[in-house]
């Protein structure tokens, strides 16, 4: 973030702030933003972003495998009286299925929270 009275570029430590005006240059005491927060703010919003598609990316990959192993295989078998039978295998079109599906839902929320993280960065060099 640079100044835009002297032009010299605020870092972290190089800014003070003060109740009524908000964030000042700590060399020429100009006014810089209205939002004493705006360096948290990035990182909050994607950081819980980042979060729930970890979230989402653990819950898929343990109810995939869950899910796989409790709706198993139903084969027709021509001997038995009702025609169904369960062969007791595991269900892996069920478990990718549910593995795409979070894969997915995961990836939205990362791509969510790098857009908010960019659009945080772009209002901070303005």
């Amino acid at each position: 973030m640079k100044c835009v009275t002297c032009g010299k570029e605020i870092e972290k430590n190089d800014f003070f702030i003060v109740k009524s005006v908000g964030i000042t240059c700590y060399d020429c005491f100009s006014k810089i933003s209205n939002n004493s927060h705006s360096y948290d703010s990035e990182t909050k919003v994607s950081t819980v972003l980042y979060v729930t598609s970890a979230i989402i990316f653990l819950i898929g990959l343990i109810l995939g495998i869950i899910l796989g192993n409790q709706y198993q295989v139903i084969q027709v078998n021509p001997a038995d009286v009702t025609g169904l039978s369960s062969t007791g295998q595991f269900n892996v079109a069920l478990m990718f299925c549910i593995w795409i599906v979070s894969f997915i839902s995961g990836m939205f929320f990362i791509a969510l929270g790098k857009i908010v993280s960019l659009l945080q960065k772009i209002k901070n060099n303005e």
